[in-house]
């Protein structure tokens, strides 16, 4: 986002806020944490993989037919609370092959941090 929005109510920030508290209370509110079809980068367009790679994603494509066939498929996964929904239902996403990008254990260890910094407190 612009640095000029972050003070901005209606910015872009404060959107993706209320986007995720949204769906962090979505969470709260469910019967199931289950969310179906992360990490999914359906063909034949491949939009993700394709916005990394560009032309080139056939190539990378041919060298990495295991994670094709992961992100064709998707997982299903069942949160262990409503942050994690709310992070899964905003982002779907877990591991990102073409770009070697673990989103999902980035998050865990930024959650995890604030929460020993507020059990110190």
């Amino acid at each position: 986002g612009n640095p000029e929005e972050f003070g901005d109510s209606n910015g872009a920030i404060a959107a993706a806020g209320r986007a995720y508290i949204n769906r962090y209370n979505e969470g709260l509110q469910s019967d199931s944490l289950l969310i179906e079809n992360v990490n999914h980068d359906g063909g034949p367009q491949y939009p993700e993989t394709k916005a990394v790679f560009g032309e080139e994603t056939d190539d990378w494509q041919k060298q990495h037919s295991d994670y094709v066939q992961y992100m064709e498929e998707g997982q299903d996964i069942e949160c262990v609370n409503a942050a994690m929904y709310a992070k899964l239902k905003y982002t779907p996403w877990v591991d990102f092959p073409p770009q070697n990008s673990h989103p999902l254990e980035d998050w865990l260890n930024i959650y995890n941090s604030l929460e020993e910094h507020l059990l110190d407190e």
